[in-house]
């Protein structure tokens, strides 16, 4: 994997949409991060305009060059073949030194977007009636970076590589409103290729597109070996951005479960684990000597599981999450009247006394596929499609469980398994980016015995029935637990639901069968007459019980503690701690000179409206200075020319008939003005005892180069409010 970055500078104002408005204010909002809030530039919005950029340097190149697009950006089901993507591109961010500042300052993080107000206009020229509208616009001047990931070798990378730079040296615009001045930009491709040797490989003609290798063959031969017991590797991941595990598509909105399948991890870990365990992975799952587990969300420190649908609680306490008790119908009937409800989502952490529920944070966010001739999004190409996801922060916690014949693996060779991955749809752009740290766990403890078997299902259960149909009817898990138990059961109480599956296969280009098992929570109890053998419960608790238990289904845990309990108290899920990022050391002159702009507006009025400050400060009362005086200061004020100020000053004082009408404090306000304008205008904007700590340092470094906004400011402010004081009072006289 050959990766690089990609700078983005702008050097106009730039507008990526969030294809929404804030009502009565705003009409189009500037799409923002989802973990930090603040404005950057799409993944997909960038491998759009990036293939766009080289599809027309293909076009022009000929010589083969345009099936290298292909190659390098993927091909979609339209074109008669799907094929996965070369490159992976994520979102370009900025600085995080400037980052830190932004989130740590929002005075500042208001200083990157500012409103522009636009109407429409009709044939004639002339603004349509009703037609005014606000758009948000980020500022131009900044770099944003991203990072990118070829997967390619020797020749092939060499010729992709040199039709991307291509493509980066030709993009000139980005975002919405290109056409009309917004969104310039530049695109720097570093690390990716020398451009004298691209130029050199463009030249010539393109060399054949490499074939696709069919799809792997995981099957092989396997030598399992007798091992001493079990043994399960603990993966953390932390979610880098949202990752989507597609549970429905329902119209153009993709549905993501609130978990990521085991069959992810397989897709992701099985090269690696493949070189530590000497041998095809295939062989092991299917001879249950390998398992990857759901990865579920982390609660208090542990993997949580799926909430036992057993447990209710009253709809007028809240439950586990309000610190209130649950109940477990599985062992305790219902008494009273008291409305309760049945737990259906969430992850459950159990501590010795108390349970804890978490739950996944999921969000949405709307994208659009651009017709090439309207450059906009159209139902022609699909038109705008909604994606939901598991929120970028999210930690996650899955297990590895590798069985008796299998090799053991030491501490450094599980270490091996860590690093960043790609999970999930749409993962080689703006999802999909986790970091993974693998460690070794111990053995669960082997599940109790007693007069009561409970199963508790911690992943959803396929199973068959007798002529091999999928079949989620109760009597076929008593059947199959009889035969893999060797002990006759009693069905009990039971709480299940049903869960269906969907999936798609990449290689064929077409949807899997769906799959319809039970869910992930159900719980069922049986009686049973006899011994249970403890080791056989124990082995069949390792080895999951139904079909494709190496992708994540049937996980589940016999006589559980939680389900032995009739009544657990909750504990409010703890909230994770927060650090205060340090302060950047990140320099930015025209953002701060936009954020000192928006801090001398506001403190201006502030002074200028306040009486006490005219009256103190500026030495007006009683109509003196007259207002023809302060007229003619308005004047030269308005002009914004500081040395013809001056000179009016000077003039004035060497008047006696003029400089007689600046008495007191009023003249050495004027006088000071005419001296030294920036320094008495900073004076009282930004006292000794002012709170500097709403904006950076470097911001307020740079406050003397806004000297004559901020005289402007502060002076006109207090002319108008004095004029019209005065005016409003000899009205009322």
């Amino acid at each position: 994997m050959n990766s690089f970055s990609l700078k983005v500078n702008f050097q106009s104002d730039w507008h990526i949409g969030e294809g929404a408005g804030q009502q009565g204010r705003i009409d189009s909002l500037v799409r923002r991060s989802p973990e930090e809030r603040l404005p950057y530039v799409p993944a997909k919005t960038l491998t759009g305009i990036w293939r766009d950029s080289c599809e027309q340097i293909a076009e022009g190149l000929g010589n083969g060059w345009r099936d290298w697009v292909g190659l390098i950006f993927g091909t979609s089901a339209d074109t008669g073949r799907t094929t996965p993507a070369r490159l992976a591109l994520r979102a370009a961010h900025l600085d995080p030194s400037l980052r830190q500042d932004l989130l740590s300052y929002p005075r500042l993080a208001e200083a990157l977007v500012w409103v522009k107000p636009g109407v429409a206009l009709d044939e004639l020229g002339v603004a349509k009636k009703d037609f005014l509208r606000f758009e948000e616009m980020v500022m131009a001047g900044l770099e944003l970076t991203a990072t990118a990931e070829l997967d390619l070798e020797g020749p092939e990378l060499t010729a992709a590589q040199a039709l991307l730079w291509a493509g980066a040296q030709t993009t000139q615009r980005i975002g919405a409103k290109r056409r009309r001045g917004a969104g310039k930009c530049q695109l720097e491709a570093l690390g990716l290729i020398e451009p004298q040797r691209a130029l050199e490989v463009l030249a010539q003609e393109a060399p054949d597109v490499p074939q696709l290798s069919s799809a792997r063959h995981f099957f092989g031969p396997f030598e399992f070996q007798a091992g001493s017991s079990w043994q399960i590797v603990d993966l953390e991941i932390q979610l880098k951005s949202p990752a989507i595990a597609t549970e429905n598509t329902l119209g153009n909105v993709v549905e993501s479960r609130d978990y990521l399948p085991g069959t992810y991890l397989l897709a992701a870990l099985n090269h690696k684990l493949e070189s530590l365990l000497g041998g095809p992975l295939l062989s092991a799952l299917t001879a249950g000597q390998l398992r990857f587990s759901n990865a579920y969300l982390e609660v208090e420190g542990q993997r949580g599981l799926p909430v036992p649908m057993a447990l209710f609680y009253r709809k007028s306490d809240g439950g586990l999450e309000s610190d209130e008790p649950a109940f477990n119908r599985l062992i305790e009937k219902q008494e009273g009247s008291a409305q309760e409800k049945q737990y259906r989502q969430g992850y459950l952490a159990n501590g010795t006394d108390h349970l804890v529920l978490g739950k996944v944070d999921i969000f949405s966010t709307t994208h659009g596929t651009i017709e090439d001739q309207h450059q906009r999004p159209t139902a022609a190409v699909g038109g705008v499609f909604t994606y939901t996801a598991l929120a970028a922060g999210t930690v996650l916690r899955a297990q590895i469980w590798l069985g008796q014949g299998l090799p053991q693996l030491s501490e450094a060779e599980i270490a091996e398994l860590s690093g960043e991955y790609r999970l999930g749809r749409s993962k080689k752009d703006d999802y999909g980016w986790a970091q993974i740290e693998a460690r070794t766990a111990p053995l669960p403890p082997p599940p109790a015995t007693g007069s009561l078997l409970t199963v508790w299902l911690t992943s959803p259960l396929l199973l068959r029935s007798a002529d091999l149909a999928s079949s989620a009817a109760p009597e076929e898990l008593q059947s199959y637990l009889e035969r893999e138990l060797e002990i006759k059961l009693e069905p009990g109480k039971s709480f299940s639901r049903l869960t269906r599956l969907e999936g798609f296969s990449t290689p064929w280009g077409m949807a899997r069968p769906s799959l319809i098992g039970w869910a992930g929570g159900s719980c069922f109890a049986f009686n049973y007459e006899g011994k249970l053998d403890p080791d056989k419960l124990s082995q069949l608790q390792f080895q999951g019980l139904g079909e494709l238990r190496g992708e994540g289904f049937g996980e589940v845990i016999f006589n559980s503690p939680v389900l032995a309990q009739a009544v657990w108290q909750g504990r409010a899920q703890a909230s994770p701690k927060t650090t205060s990022a340090p302060k950047g050391s990140f320099s930015h002159p025209l953002m701060a000179q936009r954020a000192l702009r928006s801090y001398i507006e506001e403190k201006a009025l502030e002074l200028g409206y306040d009486p006490k400050f005219r009256q103190k400060d500026l030495g007006w009362k009683n109509d003196s200075p007259p207002s023809s005086q302060l007229g003619n200061l308005r004047s030269y004020l308005e002009e914004g020319d500081l040395k013809a100020l001056s000179e009016w000053i000077q003039h004035l004082q060497d008047t006696n008939n003029r400089s007689g009408k600046w008495e007191g404090q009023a003249g050495q306000a004027l006088g000071q003005l005419g001296l030294n304008p920036g320094q008495q205008a900073w004076d009282w904007l930004l006292p000794e005892t002012a709170d500097r700590s709403e904006l950076p340092e470097w911001v307020w470094q740079a406050r003397h180069q806004l000297d004559s906004y901020a005289v402007q400011a502060v002076w006109l402010s207090a002319l108008h409010a004095e004029l019209r004081e005065r005016e409003k009072s000899a009205q009322e006289a």
